[in-house]
């Protein structure tokens, strides 16, 4: 006796919701965490690519996005963002007739630290917690000493799905940013 067979597939379509919404935060907290990990990778690929500009540069660290693609493509390797899915486009630094510069696009941010070991700072108030950029993209941040015209020191930053440095929280609850630098 079949009186109702309509409450059957209900009971099945209210099970598979209920799976679904409780699956549906594991998975988005999974997702962010792959993305945050391959911006990690990403962040020692670059790496491994200005290291070897520097092995190649007496010791010397680029200051373009020029000096960067070029070793990074002797290295073989291409970053490829995990939120757009696209290789890391570099910015083209375009100059005029007139002699303005102007740098466009590109999913790395380029900077210059203005202190000696600014690029070690991992707190929530320093420079590396100030710098933006696209959801899965990069900064490279170098320092020239004074009296010097090569940078010799460097730090690279990736950036979450909101665009901010990828950091941590410690086990005493203080945020500390993922910062790579030279040794």
């Amino acid at each position: 006796m079949r009186r109702f067979p309509f409450l059957g597939i209900l009971i099945v379509i209210l099970v598979v919701f209920l799976v679904y919404l409780l699956g549906k935060p594991q998975y988005i907290a999974a997702e962010r965490n792959t993305n945050d990990y391959t911006v990690y990778s990403n962040m020692y690929t670059l790496k491994a690519a200005v290291e070897d500009y520097a092995a190649c540069n007496t010791g010397a660290f680029p200051i373009s996005a020029s000096q960067i693609q070029e070793y990074l493509s002797e290295l073989g390797e291409k970053i490829v963002n995990p939120f757009s899915k696209e290789e890391i486009r570099f910015p083209n630094i375009v100059i005029s007739p007139e002699g303005d510069t102007t740098i466009m696009g590109g999913d790395v941010v380029i900077f210059t630290y203005e202190f000696r070991d600014e690029q070690k700072e991992t707190h929530e108030n320093s420079r590396n917690s100030k710098v933006r950029g696209k959801p899965g993209g990069l900064a490279y941040g170098y320092y020239i000493p004074p009296g010097d015209s090569v940078a010799r020191a460097y730090g690279i930053i990736g950036f979450d799905g909101d665009g901010k440095p990828l950091a941590d929280r410690n086990p005493a609850g203080v945020i500390e940013l993922r910062v790579l630098v030279n040794s």
